[in-house]
């Protein structure tokens, strides 16, 4: 299911962010686009940082791998969250 790629913490803020990014006069589209543009951005960010993790417990070590889980896993999320609001104020809401 999608829990498990997105991780509980992404989701969290996503969700967060989609109840206070629609509040507003928006049309249904760009608030369905807004939705999906979110799920899915999440999706691959979180995808791509599980990939990131797992190359790196192969090549360099676990621990510096559970850093990198642990800490950047997080200022990845908020960096990919900022770009998302930017983005979507910008050209997805109307």
């Amino acid at each position: 299911m999608a829990w498990n790629f997105l991780g509980w913490q992404s989701m969290l803020l996503l969700i967060i962010s989609l109840f206070a990014g629609l509040e507003g006069k928006y049309s249904n589209v760009s608030r369905l686009e807004y939705i999906v543009f979110g799920l899915f951005g999440t999706l691959f960010v979180n995808v791509f940082r599980m990939n990131v993790i797992t190359a790196w417990i192969y090549y360099i070590n676990e621990v510096f791998a559970k850093i990198v889980h642990d800490y950047v896993a997080v200022i990845l999320a908020i960096i990919w969250l900022i770009f998302f609001w930017w983005f979507s104020y910008r050209f997805v809401l109307e």
